[in-house]
């Protein structure tokens, strides 16, 4: 059975947004998330985690979209590498 979630999310100071959308089902955890503003400077960073059913992390992306190819991914065999 998937279940879906989303959140939004703002800054207790300043200007600034962060949209979670969480997946999970029986094949683990999905979670993606956009972030918007840090202080007079705006940008959008999205980074994305996939979890196996445990909630062990197996992969992680974070990328800044406004710059084509600055990304980095790291994985998890899960068993520690």
């Amino acid at each position: 059975m998937s279940r879906e979630w989303d959140a939004l999310w703002a800054p207790w100071r300043g200007a600034g947004l962060e949209h979670l959308a969480l997946a999970c089902d029986e094949e683990g955890v999905c979670a993606d998330v956009v972030i918007g503003v840090e202080g007079d400077l705006r940008f959008r960073i999205r980074y994305e985690l996939s979890c196996d059913p445990a909630w062990r992390v197996r992969e992680v992306s974070v990328a800044l979209l406004a710059i084509e190819g600055t990304s980095v991914r790291l994985l998890n065999d899960g068993e520690g590498h």
